[in-house]
């Protein structure tokens, strides 16, 4: 019999945090018998951006960094994320890093019958169809590199974003957005760079990201200090 889990894993943000589900007894009874499902068959982790546009309502997030003069000093930054069409399951349980994540809140839920902090979790307690959820919080996400040439240099690392459902990985889609004082910082680089079914976009001050990919997404921004 081949081992089936459900482990739906969303790391978030570099919050760190990871969804758990808890299922009725025919779900349970279907993961531990030995029937086939399409997952076996599906993307096992490599990143692949799609072009094509979903048929039916998917697994959405978006999410919202505001890095300010204090972000600069200290790491932390503003973080809101909301999800969107998430996978009708009885119950979920985000988890996120102790060390990483302050302030968190849940801002506000649909067609989820209660959402609530505990500590550094979230509970959700039956999602229906068409849910909706939104948390807030700081995250200590952007760190100081070692100076070049006299120029200090920042990083910030997202993710790995993904939509995972036993052995396989389904199609998340996700738009991210980053606001940054640009009299202070200077956006040096972005990763993974523009392409299709991935796209970036700048303004003064913002750099949005967005995209539909199946796999395993990690992002990276690279900022120089002007002053």
């Amino acid at each position: 019999m081949r081992f089936k889990q459900y482990i739906a894993c969303l790391l978030l943000a570099g919050w760190h945090p990871g969804l758990y589900a808890e299922f009725s007894q025919e779900q349970l009874d279907w993961l531990n018998s030995d029937a086939e499902h399409p997952a076996m068959a599906v993307n096992e982790g490599e990143l692949e951006f799609l072009s094509t546009q979903p048929v039916k309502a998917e697994h959405h997030q978006s999410m919202q960094i505001r890095l300010n003069r204090e972000s600069i000093d200290t790491g932390w930054a503003r973080v809101e994320q909301c999800h969107r069409d998430l996978d009708a399951v009885p119950s979920l349980e985000v988890v996120f890093h102790k060390q990483r994540v302050r302030k968190l809140r849940v801002t506000r839920f649909s067609n989820i019958e209660q959402a609530s902090v505990l500590g550094n979790r979230v509970l959700v307690n039956n999602i229906m169809r068409g849910s909706e959820i939104c948390i807030s919080a700081e995250s200590r996400l952007l760190h100081s590199l070692t100076d070049k040439d006299g120029q200090q240099r920042f990083e910030m690392k997202n993710g790995p974003f993904m939509r995972r459902f036993l052995d396989g990985y389904y199609p998340l889609t996700l738009k991210l957005e980053v606001e940054y004082p640009p009299e202070i910082l200077q956006m040096a680089s972005v990763q993974p760079v523009d392409q299709n079914g991935w796209q970036i976009s700048y303004d003064a001050g913002r750099i949005t990201m967005s995209g539909r990919f199946e796999g395993r997404l990690v992002t990276r921004v690279y900022f120089n200090r002007l002053r």
